[in-house]
């Protein structure tokens, strides 16, 4: 598949406007990276795609809303699957926008992210 044209659409005003554009304080992460600020955090960790700007999308503007509520006590971080395949297979993703929720470094849980309540899987699985 030709990703040029989902590279296009994503910077598009109208995207932009509703918020579904990469415009978040989250930290990409390469697999170095992701040793480094997971080992021992309180994290969540969005894996997704740059091609991804649907679900995707509705996902960051999620994680953006809460993302000021949590900044002292939870890393926000992302992985692009395509770009960093190793770190991805060594985490149980089965599909994209998937959201790790780490408590201390451990993995607690791995969720498909469109469907999930972000706010309170952080409650419940990283403080």
């Amino acid at each position: 598949m030709d990703r040029t044209l989902f590279r296009a659409t994503s910077k598009c005003p109208l995207l932009a406007e509703r918020g579904l554009t990469k415009n978040y304080n989250m930290k990409k992460l390469s697999i170095k990276e992701y040793r480094t600020h997971i080992t021992d955090k309180n994290a969540v960790v969005l894996f997704d795609a740059e091609w991804d700007i649907g679900p995707g999308g509705a996902v960051r503007s999620k994680i953006k809303s809460v993302e000021e509520t949590f900044k002292d006590s939870i890393f926000f971080g992302e992985v692009d699957v395509d770009k960093e395949q190793e770190l991805a297979s060594s985490v149980p993703i089965l599909n994209v926008p998937s959201i790790a929720y780490y408590k201390e470094g451990v993995l607690q849980k791995v969720e498909l992210g469109e469907t999930q309540d972000i706010k309170q899987n952080i409650r419940t699985l990283c403080l």
